[in-house]
Formats: C-alpha cells, sequence, structure tokens
C-alpha cells in the first residue's frame, strides 16, 4: 500500500508493517513510537484523533509470559487512515505525525 511505502521509517517512530497486500484497507495505521502519550496529546491539538493499540489486555495479569504482547500494547499508536478519509484527510494524518515525531525519542527495536 501507498500509505505504508511514504517516509515512516524516520526517526521518532517506525511502521508496524512495511508494506500490506494488495486491496488491503486498513482502519488505521500502526505505528511503534516511545512517548505515545505525548504523540496522542500533540496530535489530538492537531485535530486528529489516535487510538492506544490494546488499551486493555486479559493477559496483564500475566505479563511476564506475554512480554512481546506487553511491548506492543505499551508502543503502538494507531493513526487513523480509513476508508471514509479522502486523501487530503490522510496526508494531513502524515503532515501532522511527521511534525509531531521528531520531537519525540528515536524507536528502538
Amino acid at each position: 500500500s501507498d500509505v505504508c511505502s511514504s517516509d515512516l521509517g524516520t526517526p521518532g517512530y517506525r511502521p508496524v508493517w512495511n508494506s500490506l497486500p494488495s486491496g488491503t484497507c486498513p482502519l488505521f495505521l500502526p505505528v511503534r513510537v516511545d512517548d505515545r502519550s505525548a504523540i496522542m496529546r500533540q496530535m489530538a491539538a492537531r485535530g486528529v484523533e489516535c487510538f492506544r493499540f490494546g488499551a486493555s489486555s486479559p493477559y496483564q495479569r500475566d505479563a511476564a509470559e506475554f512480554s512481546e504482547a506487553a511491548g506492543l500494547r505499551a508502543t503502538i499508536l494507531c493513526l487513523p487512515i480509513h476508508q471514509d478519509l479522502r486523501r487530503t484527510d490522510i496526508e494531513y494524518v502524515g503532515e501532522a505525525f511527521r511534525a509531531v515525531a521528531p520531537h519525540c525519542a528515536v524507536c528502538t527495536p
């Protein structure tokens, strides 16, 4: 998908997937970030409502057993790119995110 093939690998964030199968129409674009709460606040200030991946989990009691899932729940931010948005809306989401991300720490793998 062309949304995923843009310049999302720059400092401050990185995509969860590098590409999507042809014909995929995702609801959101998940990206891993270091300071999700700060980014969400800054995106909201720009009029973009993002959401947290895995805000709740039935496995929280067993965090040690599911440490990889816990790490994803702590770092994934979902940017809206659903089918009800126009191309200009999606471009605005990208511009807003690029404006916010350089102020965040660089993600580590």
